[in-house]
């Protein structure tokens, strides 16, 4: 177990970004939380979740149109 990481945190946690429903990547989520070995490899694949999420929110607070670019 990681840092003290209990199995129904590391399920609320995927919750979070992946909603209830079962899904591969919800088990596999899960298993990298508990896994301190693959902790970096979530900031990978969460990375662009969370960068659409930031640009909707800024976009929001600011009135402004935003949109993310890749490249």
């Amino acid at each position: 177990m990681a840092a003290g990481i209990t199995r129904e945190e590391a399920e609320k946690a995927a919750t979070e970004w992946l909603g209830p429903s079962p899904s591969k990547m919800r088990v596999w989520l899960v298993s990298a939380i508990m896994d301190t070995k693959q902790h970096r490899d979530i900031g990978k694949v969460l990375a662009n979740v969370a960068e659409i999420h930031v640009v909707e929110w800024l976009s929001e607070k600011n009135g402004l149109p935003l949109k993310s670019f890749t490249g």
